[in-house]
């Protein structure tokens, strides 16, 4: 896919998988691949451990504490999607309430 991609004439191609689990020898051929970057969540052992080289790892802390502050505050844990489709980013969990 990658190299039809670029014979298309794609500049890079990157890719990108939320809770990735790989079998056996999928890493290495990712890293052999002319694939530019994958970037996986590290909400699996196997994500965590596939870090390097064209691989990066985004950290899902942020997206589930403020959902676990939300849910204990009674407030919308939609307005977390919306602000990540509006803004690309969640500020801090509030120090109020807590």
């Amino acid at each position: 896919m990658v190299e039809r991609l670029l014979e298309h004439g794609a500049k890079e191609v990157h890719a990108a998988a939320v809770h990735a689990d790989f079998v056996p020898g999928a890493l290495q051929q990712v890293v052999a691949s002319p694939l530019k970057t994958l970037v996986l969540s590290d909400t699996t052992a196997t994500g965590l451990d596939a870090a390097g080289d064209k691989i990066e790892i985004v950290s899902s802390a942020r997206i589930l504490a403020q959902a676990i502050w939300r849910i204990h505050t009674q407030r919308s844990v939609g307005w977390i999607f919306d602000t990540l489709r509006d803004t690309g980013k969640l500020p801090p969990i509030p120090s109020e309430g807590v």
